[in-house]
């Protein structure tokens, strides 16, 4: 694969005679210059990889362009097996209702449309809801541990249909972005009850009891389409839908791929588990997923988490390994360890084999044990492989470690996300064992120019 010197990708000629080789009952090809010297040598093998694999399983097969264009085999498939794609260039002649809704019902039905939430193609009903709260399943046995709701109060129901297509638009546009296909309406009959089963509490001081307690009595079931004439206005260059993301896998010849969420700029203790993650799997990449939707005060916004990490990509701090940047449009739930395994399915479904879990993954407050979400992985039948870590702290002598439980205090220093938003945000010092000085340097420049675009106000 000469071409592969200088290029990311061999010509169809080179691959051709590889292919050929192999069906000659060639055991295997050196690769020599394409390594040595060459600039894409990680590449080179992969790609060489994929095409070994091909060639293996479709030996009757000699045609060339469909080669290229049989999926790899590798890559995990979304969860449940498909990818739910739901858009529409439908706009209705006659007059139909419009529900106006909020940002985050708007990147509910973003995601549900592009795949995101694969297999759910709908806003849940009643019973979906109960299956999810009380077996972790939906339908056809397919485990899913969080409920997607579009709650209503009893004032909106009366200007919605009983069933049919309505639009939807958000507060402040000229024109839908969906259509939502209404299956029923019902009215949500001990919404402490449900508030219990999902939160495991029925404490208003817990964010999501008290969202979910203070939200309308009524939910709306059906499945959003999309509009392909809406232009989404707020999407930024790193914000990739699970279509693209696979794409951009494939073509690196990525199949081991371990998924990271995140709120926070990374500090060693990511860095740690993120490199050790790679090394223990011999991963091909780690997909970096920070999400930029509506966050809670004093959390870190999109802009500086996505900054922070294209700096460390480029400065080649996961090589040998790739890297690559997804945001992910979405807002909290506070739902524990439920939403947990909902961050992992999402990132299935953008085509990562594995995804990082630390403990209190996705926790709020005292509400849940630092080990919750292992436990309900470890219950749960799921494609996605779990790389569990505890919490990640410095010790002088040892260097980064991760901390056992019977770990005395007061031989560590703890590495944390908020003890550091603190040291940001009052100018304290923020040692190297904790974070890389280039990052503190930068957010802390990023503090001095536009404190405003720093923290979620």
């Amino acid at each position: 694969m000469e071409n592969m010197i200088l290029n990311s990708k061999p010509t169809r000629a080179e691959v051709h005679d590889i292919q050929s080789t192999l069906n000659d009952g060639a055991a295997g090809r050196v690769l020599a210059a394409e390594t040595a010297i060459g600039s894409y040598p990680l590449e080179c093998v992969r790609i060489l990889s994929r095409i070994i694999h091909e060639t293996e399983n479709y030996k009757d097969d000699n045609n060339i362009e469909q080669l290229f264009s049989l999926p790899s085999g590798r890559m995990i498939e979304p969860h449940g097996g498909k990818l739910i794609q739901q858009f529409s260039d439908r706009l209705y002649d006659k007059k139909i209702k419009t529900l106006e809704v909020s940002e985050e019902i708007f990147t509910d039905v973003y995601q549900i449309a592009n795949g995101t939430f694969s297999p759910i193609d709908r806003f849940m009903n009643l019973e979906e809801i109960e299956s999810v709260l009380y077996k972790n399943k939906i339908k056809n046995d397919i485990s899913w541990t969080l409920p997607i709701l579009l709650q209503v109060d009893k004032e909106t129901i009366k200007s919605l249909p009983d069933q049919g297509g309505v639009y939807l638009h958000k507060k402040g546009e000229n024109s839908p972005f969906a259509i939502l296909k209404i299956e029923k309406i019902e009215k949500i009959e001990n919404k402490r009850k449900v508030a219990q089963l999902w939160f495991g509490t029925e404490d208003e001081k817990h964010p999501g009891v008290l969202k979910f307690i203070s939200s309308g009595d009524y939910v709306v079931s059906g499945s959003p389409f999309l509009l392909n004439q809406y232009i989404y206005s707020g999407v930024n260059k790193y914000e990739l839908v699970p279509s693209q993301s696979r794409y951009i896998f494939d073509h690196n010849g990525w199949h081991n791929v371990i998924g990271f969420h995140t709120r926070n700029v990374q500090h060693r203790g990511h860095e740690f588990i993120q490199k050790e993650a790679l090394k223990t799997i011999n991963a091909d990449a780690i997909f970096i997923s920070p999400v930029t939707g509506i966050k809670k005060t004093g959390d870190f916004l999109a802009g500086p988490i996505i900054k922070c990490y294209d700096s460390l990509i480029k400065q080649g701090i996961y090589n040998p390994y790739g890297a690559l940047i997804g945001s992910f449009n979405t807002h909290s739930r506070y739902s524990g360890p439920r939403e947990a395994v909902f961050t992992a399915l999402c990132r299935q479904n953008y085509g990562c084999s594995h995804f990082i879990v630390g403990r209190d993954h996705t926790g709020v407050g005292n509400y849940y044990a630092p080990d919750a979400s292992f436990k309900l992985f470890d219950m749960l039948e799921m494609d996605i492989k779990i790389i569990n870590f505890n919490s990640i702290t410095f010790e002088k002598g040892k260097g980064l470690t991760e901390k056992s439980s019977k770990e005395k205090q007061n031989k560590t220093v703890e590495i944390s996300g908020s003890v550091i938003r603190e040291k940001i945000i009052n100018n304290g010092q923020i040692s190297e064992q904790v974070m890389r000085p280039s990052i503190v340097k930068m957010l802390k420049r990023w503090k001095k120019e536009d404190p405003m675009s720093l923290f979620h106000p």
